[in-house]
């Protein structure tokens, strides 16, 4: 879709904001992608598009062991 797995669960960020994956919005022409901000707890709707322009990457959490 956009690059990158865009699933429930992944972490993404500009290197300044945090935030997670919470599920696909829409699917079709003009794809969506729900979007939590991990310090406000705001979830918005961007288009895919929008994600790509903006270079987000991939954070993977560290493990717990």
């Amino acid at each position: 879709m956009i690059g990158y797995p865009v699933r429930p669960g992944v972490y993404l960020t500009n290197e300044v904001f945090l935030y997670r994956v919470v599920g696909p919005g829409s699917s079709g022409a003009d794809d969506v992608v729900e979007l939590e901000d991990c310090y406000g707890l705001d979830v918005v709707r961007v288009r895919a598009r929008d994600l790509r322009e903006r270079g987000l990457r991939v954070v993977t959490p560290a493990s717990s062991d």
